[in-house]
């Protein structure tokens, strides 16, 4: 079934509404051509994240973007070589991760803003999925084809690796069970 979104629409203004601080405005459904809208209900507007949340996840993502530009500036990458920065970043943000959902697994309660600052911002801002692309395609334009398949083999291989050994390890370090891995963090929330 479509559902009509709200498209606002001026109307004219009722005489007096306005010095009564009346909207004049009126929601109609958007018609798109061809699609009918007879059944349909308006979407509900999405609710905003709470602004500890909000606050919680700019802190972490600044943070690990802070910590993920110190690698860059201490593992360069050489001229024709490796992106091991972005390499380094992203199989221990992966492995991060996965010890992270173990630990989580293994307690009765957090307060609500470790996941959002964790998950979605430090380990959001540490990681860099377009920094990876970026190199990818500069060493393909360099006509190393064969350099850009390893780099996206060895992070993708590598990455998951890395992701399991964390979810193992924290299970082992902190008691969690191997069976009920990833069951703490949905997948909406990564």
């Amino acid at each position: 079934m479509v559902r009509a979104r709200p498209l606002p629409r001026r109307l004219p203004a009722r005489r007096g509404a306005a010095h009564r601080g009346h909207r004049a405005d009126r929601r109609l459904p958007r018609v798109d051509a061809g699609v009918s809208t007879k059944g349909a209900t308006p979407a509900a507007p999405a609710a905003a994240p709470p602004r500890a949340e909000i606050g919680a996840v700019a802190l972490g993502g600044a943070l690990g973007s802070a910590g993920r530009w110190l690698v860059s500036l201490a593992l360069p990458g050489a001229a024709g070589g490796l992106a091991w920065a972005t390499l380094v970043v992203n199989l221990s943000g992966a492995l991060a991760m996965g010890l992270l959902v173990a630990w989580l697994e293994t307690r009765r309660s957090t307060h609500p803003l470790v996941r959002p600052f964790a998950t979605v911002g430090l380990l959001g801002g540490w990681t860099t999925y377009s920094t990876l692309v970026l190199d990818v395609r500069t060493t393909l334009a360099d006509g190393r084809a064969g350099e850009a398949l390893l780099y996206v083999a060895l992070t993708l291989a590598l990455g998951v690796g890395a992701a399991v050994a964390g979810l193992s390890l924290g299970h082992r370090w902190f008691g969690g069970d191997d069976a009920h891995a990833g069951s703490v963090v949905e997948e909406d929330e990564l």
